[in-house]
């Protein structure tokens, strides 16, 4: 079986000026949601990134950001895409393996 895996940045954290370049951003949140591909299962997870101060070769303006390239960023920074989207993998095979049935809380019983 094969799984779906959405990634996202949730939020960004900027600062007006850094060295003479405006709207920097300086941190995000970034998450995933792994989806097995019945759609039954799902497994999220998310984490934070700090950027450090930019090159002001290659920085780009905030207005021009798209979220494939904060999320190069967020890769870039340290996080193993790869190793995300195993331990996601991982999730979703163990919920695979246990089969649970959703029950109501039996203090909420009206008997």
């Amino acid at each position: 079986m094969s799984n779906s895996y959405k990634w996202a940045i949730d939020y960004m954290d900027t600062k007006q000026h850094v060295n003479d370049l405006p709207y920097v951003v300086v941190s995000c949140r970034w998450s995933v949601v792994a989806s097995s591909d019945e759609g039954e299962e799902r497994a999220p997870t998310h984490g934070f990134v700090d950027f450090g101060t930019p090159d002001p070769a290659s920085f780009i303006a905030y207005e021009n950001l798209s979220e494939e390239t904060v999320l190069n960023w967020v890769y870039a920074s340290g996080v193993d895409k790869e190793a995300v989207e195993q331990e996601l993998a991982d999730k979703l095979a163990g919920l695979r393996s246990r089969p649970a049935t959703v029950m109501a809380n039996p203090w909420n019983n009206n008997n």
